[in-house]
């Protein structure tokens, strides 16, 4: 790869992580208004988490 597409690629990633942080950061306070927060949240985290990874 080039320079180039190196930086390209560090960018891109950059803003998918970016991305999946205010994902999780949503998912975590829908979570809290629920009782059971670790279970339901978790399960949000996750599947949120495949689902993104499979697009």
């Amino acid at each position: 790869m080039k320079a180039k597409e190196h930086g390209i690629s560090i960018v891109l990633n950059l803003f998918l992580g970016y991305l999946w942080i205010i994902f999780v950061n949503h998912m975590v306070v829908i979570a809290n208004s629920f009782h059971n927060t670790l279970l339901i949240g978790g399960l949000f985290i996750l599947l949120g988490t495949l689902k993104l990874s499979t697009e």
